[in-house]
């Protein structure tokens, strides 16, 4: 029979690993939902709820950003070598936490569009126009085949905004400021970065929370590493 001191250690157990997880204090469900346009597009929506307090997000970090009753988790995926995986990452993060049930937001910042590639959509140049013409992000979000992600598509239009927005005072922060009532109907935003320590980079470094850092245990891979890390360091200052 177990003790009520071990009873007390798995309530605990079970809490610990809700907070891990980002769940729900109480294990309600998710307080939006996406309505898919007929052009395609997804608008999202609050849900009512019964008992608002009940929406507080159990997720650690200092970092988190409460936007209403949503703690946002915003990561970028970004090293400025090519080839290390980068997408590949993205892409899998997502659709893992897409099959547990949680919404999830990619946004190609990378002229290239592997990730829009990878996730089945067509390229579009809206985020190009989010820059450069104020656009709104949220017009731009499309569904995917994997269940719970959705996608900001990009194309090689988008890197135009190297030429045209790197040279306005203050364009980095454009991205975070469209990003913010957006992400907030989501459990993760995931940005996948170019290759480069451009401006696009930078934007989407700007606008995280968290960055991950896919790297070969090589030697010169991890050399290369310090100039990724002071721009962090830099933009972050």
């Amino acid at each position: 029979m177990p003790t009520p001191g071990g009873c007390q250690c798995q309530r605990e157990r079970r809490r610990v690993q809700d907070v891990a997880g980002g769940g729900y204090a109480n294990g309600t469900q998710e307080r939006s939902e996406a309505v898919e346009n007929p052009e395609g597009s997804v608008h999202v929506r609050d849900v009512a709820a019964s008992s608002p307090s009940s929406y507080v997000r159990s997720f650690p970090g200092r970092n988190a950003e409460r936007v209403g009753f949503h703690v946002m988790r915003v990561l970028a995926v970004a090293n400025h070598k090519g080839g290390t995986g980068k997408t590949t990452t993205a892409v899998n993060l997502a659709a893992v936490w897409g099959q547990m049930g949680r919404r999830v937001l990619v946004v190609d910042c990378d002229p290239q569009a592997a990730a829009t590639t990878w996730l089945n959509c067509q390229q579009e140049d809206g985020l190009r126009h989010v820059f450069s013409d104020g656009v709104e992000l949220g017009g731009l979000i499309r569904k995917t085949p994997l269940p719970g992600v959705h996608v900001v598509p990009s194309s090689p239009a988008l890197a135009g905004v190297e030429r045209v927005a790197a040279s306005e005072p203050g364009a980095e922060a454009i991205l975070a400021e469209r990003l913010a009532p957006v992400a907030r109907h989501f459990d993760l935003t995931i940005l996948d970065c170019p290759p480069t320590l451009g401006f696009l980079s930078v934007a989407a470094l700007a606008a995280s929370r968290r960055v991950v850092i896919p790297i070969a245990a090589q030697a010169m891979p991890l050399a290369a590493l310090g100039d990724l890390v002071r721009t962090i360091h830099n933009v972050k200052a």
